[in-house]
């Protein structure tokens, strides 16, 4: 056996150095090769040559974008070689006019290199000298100016062209947001942007104190001199409505500007409601086939304002241009709500909602007016589409169940409905406004626990808002959750305490906790004061003396009160103040009458437990 051993060892070492001695032959063949053959020399250097340029060309190992920067844009040698060829064609077709080949050109040359500034630049500019604005094409400008400003930071010049971009969307709200910042610095054409923007939203007093500030660059420019005169003329002081108009009309006879000031001409004439003046130049913008969908809008209001509205509506219904932008289609079914046409805007939802995926206002409105004319069905499709959007999910989060909720509480299907409603509540809207919103419909609808957590969740936006305490307030009030209630109300009336219906609602829920009545006293005294026939106030005033002890006085109060004015939650209390009366003064008999007639559905808890309280003290041995 050792000898077997031993020849299989020396056997490995034979191979071994077999394949050694092979190796080295073909080194010193390759290293042969490439010393005495020329043509090997070459076609080996090329191998490797090539080997290393795929290497760099093909992987996708070159970072575009600043350190620090999320996300990371990762693009190849080729996509870099690819993106600067695109970019050379498309500035031969800008300097040869041909718009659509130059967008086309820049677009593909951003999909190669999203960090490539010039080149999303060179595609905004592409957009801003295109023709007519399509949807789609305005989705792209738009998110490509997003991402420039994230890219590129604030600078003064990209912020003008990104603004430049809002503007021709029509989209004033997303300029302001973007041109209002006061932590930025705003270049002249940003003023004058941000005026406009500010007059189109309709917010003419920070059009005025936008005005004020920037007066000595905006006057120059004859364009905002036109704003000027139309704000003069419509929303200014009476004494500026003459000039105003007269400036509008000079300039609508002739000059660059004839078209701006006859739109808005007619704006101010819309809002002075002066029917006939408006048909007059509406007509001649019509005849310069001049006219716009928003001047079609406030010609149907006007004439359902001077009591035309069949007119108005047959109007509507025949008008067959289909909205543009987000702008349009909001101002278009805002009329069309009005005007009760909700077949229209069903058909709009169906058919050209799906234009505008990224207007969430927009499908909120479409929500909002479905919700207005209680068109369940149609409710429930826009809420299926709407969460099959991955971008509008994540802005308006659990929206679509709130939809799909109210529609199921429509069609009657109320545990399908409380199916829907916590699955909203587990991603809430970030818009506190909407959620604000959401809660009242709910509140309405008979769910107020879900809308008072709604609006309890929304304190750190709008804790400093009046408002926001009053709809915390009334939703615990239909929850019947008394320490909400009493916090609600104590805070609405701290932020308002001029608004007589939040000293009301605060005295009344200290009255429900039978809390500090001389509190309530003075609260209901100084209501009295300026609206001496509130019946709330007095049957307050009342209950709160009662509580005070005085109830001669509370019961002389009660008296003065017309029974049959009040409601039947109202007439529970008036009851509930004259059995405290009653009781307190040993009159048994009348009390135990008056606690019969007591709703308890009405009461809250500290209310029931003192009731109850009361009631076992009437039922002593000897009372």
């Amino acid at each position: 056996m050792a000898t077997d051993e031993k020849r299989r060892r020396t056997r490995k070492r034979h191979s071994l150095s077999f394949l050694l001695a092979a190796s080295r032959r073909r080194e010193s063949n390759l290293l042969q090769l490439l010393q005495e053959d020329l043509l090997f020399r070459w076609a080996f250097v090329g191998v490797v040559l090539l080997v290393l340029t795929l290497g760099v060309l093909i992987p996708k190992i070159w970072i575009m974008t600043p350190r620090g920067f999320n996300p990371v844009v990762r693009i190849s040698g080729l996509d870099m070689m690819q993106a600067r060829s695109l970019m050379r064609t498309a500035r031969k077709h800008v300097e040869a006019g041909r718009t659509v080949e130059a967008m086309q050109a820049w677009t593909s040359a951003v999909v190669n290199n999203p960090a490539e500034l010039d080149a999303v630049r060179g595609l905004l500019k592409a957009f801003l000298v295109a023709g007519v604005v399509e949807p789609r094409t305005l989705s792209v400008a738009v998110g490509q100016g997003n991402w420039l400003l994230q890219l590129g930071g604030t600078n003064l010049a990209d912020v003008d062209l990104v603004a430049q971009v809002y503007r021709k969307g029509e989209l004033p709200e997303v300029v302001v947001q973007l041109l209002s910042d006061p932590s930025h610095p705003m270049t002249v054409f940003g003023a004058a942007l941000l005026a406009e923007s500010y007059f189109e939203l309709g917010r003419m007093g920070l059009f005025d104190a936008h005005w004020t500030r920037h007066e000595s660059e905006l006057a120059t420019d004859p364009r905002m001199r036109l704003y000027r005169a139309a704000w003069s003329a419509g929303w200014g002081p009476p004494g500026g409505v003459p000039g105003g108009i007269r400036a509008l009309e000079e300039a609508s006879r002739e000059g660059g500007e004839r078209e701006h000031a006859m739109h808005l001409l007619l704006w101010v004439l819309a809002q002075r409601q002066e029917l006939a003046g408006f048909e007059k130049v509406f007509g001649e913008l019509q005849g310069l086939r001049a006219d716009r969908m928003e001047d079609h809008a406030r010609w149907w209001v006007l004439l359902d304002h001077a009591g035309r509205r069949e007119d108005a509506m047959a109007r509507a219904r025949a008008y067959a241009v289909p909205p543009r932008t987000a702008i349009e289609a909001r101002l278009l079914l805002g009329v069309w709500s009005r005007l009760g046409l909700h077949d229209l805007i069903v058909e709009f939802a169906r058919q050209q909602l799906g234009a505008f995926t990224n207007a969430r206002a927009l499908w909120q409105l479409v929500g909002r007016q479905l919700i207005a004319g209680q068109r369940w069905e149609d409710l429930r499709t826009i809420a299926v589409e709407l969460r099959a959007n991955a971008r509008l999910v994540a802005d308006l989060g659990g929206y679509s169940h709130y939809l799909e909720g109210v529609a199921e509480h429509g069609l009657e299907r109320r545990s399908r409905a409380m199916d829907s409603f916590p699955r909203m509540m587990k991603d809430l809207p970030e818009d506190p406004v909407l959620n604000v919103e959401m809660a009242g419909t709910l509140r309405r609808l008979g769910y107020p626990e879900f809308a008072q957590e709604i609006i309890r969740l929304q304190e750190s936006a709008l804790g400093n808002q009046a408002e926001y305490w009053q709809g915390l307030a009334q939703a615990a009030y239909e929850s019947r959750d008394a320490e909400t209630l009493l916090s609600a109300c104590e805070r609405g009336y701290q932020l308002a305490p001029g608004n007589l219906p939040a000293a009301n609602n605060f005295a009344a829920a200290l009255l429900t906790h039978r809390r500090d009545p001389a509190e309530a006293i003075r609260i209901t005294l100084q209501v009295l004061a300026k609206l001496p026939e509130s019946r709330l106030a007095q049957l307050n005033h009342a209950l709160a003396l009662a509580q005070m002890g005085r109830h001669a006085d509370a019961r002389a109060a009660l008296a003065k009160l017309d029974q049959g004015a009040l409601t039947a939650e109202e007439r529970t209390h008036w009851t509930l103040g004259r059995f405290e009366c009653a009781l307190a003064e040993g009159r048994v008999a009348e009390a135990r009458e008056l606690v019969d007639q007591i709703e308890l559905r009405y009461l809250f808890p500290p209310q029931l437990e003192w009731l109850n309280t009361a009631r076992a003290r009437m039922n002593r041995p000897g009372s």
